[in-house]
């Protein structure tokens, strides 16, 4: 949709529950074909101005997208292209008055456009004083460009790349600084500081089980290796990547074949949301491959903890379909 005139408002609490409103009838039509539904963009950010349009990013797998534009048509959007923006698909609707104007986008779950969306977005929440200087050049935009929205755009640019750069620095010295150090009993109480006091310990072992654990498969050679992640003096994740011993259990496209089990993974409540789970679990699968050699990889998520299994299958995993009690089996093949 084309826009007329350039109008920027103060935030509304409303738009809030506009996207609520909005992602309950994309989700209804998606059902689990959207991994997430993630409201992005000015009017995702409280105490910012913003032009009272909903920005929207359904995250799929890329394979799904046929299927994703099918289901969106049924329900009046008509699918765009990306419109010269890789990994990010545009959609176009007519008569939805009972919604809030939207632009709906549909990035597969590895789009560098939906990771700089969600970057910004997370920084601006994050930063009171850019969402004013960012409310200010807005307003500032509209009131000089009312009716011309490319001027209005080249207003605020500068300050919408000066955000990314700052976000990529900090990403850049924030993943290189993480450090990996093999969990001994002299780090033990480490493991133990750190906060994970809203996970169930049905949902991921605690760092006393690991501990066990990890003494079992030193004690009998087994390969594989117990990371804790430190950035700077603070510990901030618990990882296990070890040889696994072979269980009732397992799917048979592991039964007969060496594999490593990926346990405990936790990474400190402060510290999620920002990219270093990943970091994290990736240099630590690298460092097991680069000693003991590249092998397939399993690991078990709690059928209730929805978040992990997204997480995991962002990185490459696959639902199996197959449980352990209530935990059901993710696995990464070579």
């Amino acid at each position: 949709m084309t826009t007329k005139h350039v109008l920027v408002q103060p935030y509304n609490k409303a738009w809030k529950q506009n996207f609520i409103d909005i992602k309950a009838e994309i989700r209804d039509a998606l059902g689990e074909l959207a991994l997430e539904i993630e409201h992005v963009g000015s009017t995702s950010v409280e105490g910012l101005s913003a032009k009272p349009i909903i920005d929207i990013d359904v995250v799929i797998k890329e394979e799904m997208l046929d299927d994703v534009i099918s289901a969106l048509q049924r329900i009046g959007y008509r699918h765009e292209g990306n419109l010269g923006i890789p990994g990010r698909e545009a959609f176009k609707y007519d008569e939805k008055e009972h919604l809030q104007k939207h632009h709906l986008y549909v990035c597969p779950q590895d789009s560098a456009e939906l990771r700089r969306h969600i970057a910004f977005r997370d920084y601006l929440r994050s930063h009171p004083e850019a969402v004013r200087e960012y409310s200010r050049i807005k307003e500032e935009g509209a009131r000089l460009y009312p009716y011309d929205i490319e001027k209005y755009i080249l207003h605020k640019s500068p300050f919408i790349e000066k955000i990314y750069g700052i976000i990529q620095q900090a990403q850049s010295i924030t993943h290189a600084s993480i450090i990996l150090e093999q969990l001994t009993h002299e780090n033990y109480h480490h493991a133990c500081e750190i906060d994970r006091d809203d996970i169930p310990e049905e949902w991921v072992d605690t760092a006393a089980t690991i501990m066990e654990t990890n003494d079992y498969g030193v004690e009998n050679g087994l390969k594989g290796h117990t990371f804790l992640a430190r950035m700077g003096d603070k510990y901030i994740g618990l990882i296990m990547v070890g040889e696994a011993l072979p269980w009732d259990t397992d799917p048979v496209e592991m039964r007969g074949i060496p594999f490593y089990r990926l346990m405990g993974f936790v990474v400190d409540k402060e510290y999620r949301n920002k990219g270093l789970g990943g970091e994290i679990m990736e240099k630590a699968i690298a460092l097991v491959y680069q000693e003991f050699g590249r092998r397939s990889l399993a690991l078990g998520v709690h059928k209730d903890n929805t978040q992990a299994g997204r997480f995991y299958e962002k990185h490459g995993f696959q639902r199996m379909g197959v449980f352990e009690g209530d935990d059901e089996y993710y696995l990464r093949f070579l």
